[in-house]
């Protein structure tokens, strides 16, 4: 994974999982998953503040589920979030492979988005009560849930 932090404080690190670890280390490299956003969106994931969480910028391990890193390293495009909290939205950027298009957006709350990645709300169900906007490729969308069944 590439995480790219605009601001000041910001940065390039490349990430990477083997083994069972995670080492980080500021630079770039390539990388399956990118993720745009500014230092203060990761600060407050980081930190989980403002409703944030760290299932914003790391996929989070759901326990019973198969591996599916396989199926993510065969997209390509674009999933940018904007979530809706008080104060200034999170915003935050998932590039698949590097590839611009197809572009996704989604706009909910940021604690909607936070329960659906932590299995607590189903997306499908988001979708359909008006939790979830989506614009753009609703195809590209549905690959990248596919991951998580």
């Amino acid at each position: 994974m590439q995480y790219h932090v605009t601001g000041a404080g910001g940065g390039d690190w490349h990430v990477a999982v083997a083994a069972g670890r995670m080492t980080a280390r500021r630079a770039t490299g390539e990388a399956n998953l990118t993720f745009s956003l500014s230092v203060d969106d990761w600060r407050d994931a980081v930190l989980g503040r403002g409703g944030a969480a760290l299932s914003l910028i790391v996929p989070p391990s759901r326990p019973g589920r198969p591996d599916n890193s396989a199926r993510a390293k065969q997209l390509k495009g674009t999933l940018a979030l904007e979530l809706a909290r008080e104060g200034n939205p999170v915003r935050v950027e998932m590039a698949f492979n590097d590839a611009p298009a197809p572009r996704t957006v989604i706009k909910m709350k940021v604690v909607d988005y936070v329960a659906m990645q932590e299995g607590r709300l189903n997306g499908q169900e988001a979708f359909m009560m008006g939790k979830m906007k989506v614009e753009g490729d609703l195809g590209f969308l549905m690959q990248i849930a596919a991951l998580n069944v």
